[in-house]
């Protein structure tokens, strides 16, 4: 180990010769959605799979939900990034898209619920 310290106390003393590197940089980090907003997503694309209207998938989410309104939010954004609107039915097009967003999250997480 003394080794190693002497070669390193050799390079380091070595100030004409050694050029710094940068070897790692931090990166800024993602946000991730919250809980809440990711449960809403998931409901929202489980009710627009089973071809329920939002406010079918709105009625899933009772007062004592944690962070309802957060939920409720992400609902309504998933159903109107689909470009489905309220009191309207997804169509075919759309169960598909959701199905496939959801790909086998069902299989995986059988307890949530399909209505």
């Amino acid at each position: 180990m003394m080794a190693i310290s002497d070669i390193q106390d050799e390079i380091m003393a070595n100030d004409a010769n050694v050029a710094p590197q940068l070897l790692a940089t931090t990166a800024a980090s993602v946000t991730l959605p919250s809980s809440a907003q990711s449960v809403g997503t998931v409901i929202a694309l489980r009710a627009i799979a089973d071809g329920r209207k939002l406010q079918e998938a709105l009625d899933q989410v009772t007062q004592d939900t944690e962070d309802a309104s957060i939920v409720r939010d992400s609902i309504e954004r998933q159903y109107q990034s689909m470009g489905v609107t309220i009191g309207e039915e997804p169509t075919p097009a759309d169960r598909t898209e959701a199905h496939k967003q959801l790909g086998d999250f069902d299989a995986k997480h059988h307890w949530w619920s399909r209505g």
